[in-house]
C-alpha cells in the first residue's frame, strides 16, 4: 500500500503524540480510528486516511493556537521570573516550548508543578 500525501509518518505521528500529550488510546480518538489503526500508523504499516489527517491536522492547529496564546500572556506578563505552571501531563510539551522560547528571548522563568496536591 502505497502512503498518500501526508506528512503523518511514523516518526511524526509520535512527535505529535508527543507535543500533544496522548496516549495511543487518545491518538486513535482524535483521528476517529481504532487503537489498533493508531498501532499500525506508529509501525509504518498503515497511514491515515485523508479523513484522519484533517483530524490530526486540526488537533495540531488548536495545540499551536493555544500555544501561541499562552505565549502571549506570558509575554505581556511584567512578573518575572514568568511562572510557567504544569497542571498535568497533557501541558509538559506545551511547557517545554514555552520554556524554550523564554529562554531565547532572555526571559527568566521558573516551572511549577501544580498536578500534586
Amino acid at each position: 500500500m502505497s502512503a498518500p500525501d501526508s506528512d503523518y509518518t511514523p516518526a511524526a505521528l509520535a512527535v505529535l503524540r508527543s507535543q500533544l500529550g496522548l496516549s495511543i488510546k487518545d491518538l486513535a480518538g482524535v483521528a476517529g480510528v481504532s487503537e489498533r489503526r493508531a498501532h499500525a500508523w506508529l509501525a509504518g504499516t498503515g497511514h491515515p486516511s485523508p479523513a484522519a489527517v484533517a483530524r490530526l491536522d486540526a488537533a495540531h492547529r488548536t495545540f499551536q493556537q493555544q500555544l501561541r496564546e499562552r505565549l502571549a500572556v506570558l509575554l505581556r506578563s511584567r512578573t518575572r521570573p514568568v511562572v510557567l505552571s504544569v497542571a498535568g501531563e497533557h501541558e509538559v510539551a506545551q511547557v517545554a516550548a514555552l520554556a524554550v522560547v523564554l529562554e531565547l528571548r532572555g526571559i527568566p522563568y521558573r516551572l511549577e508543578d501544580t498536578t500534586t496536591g
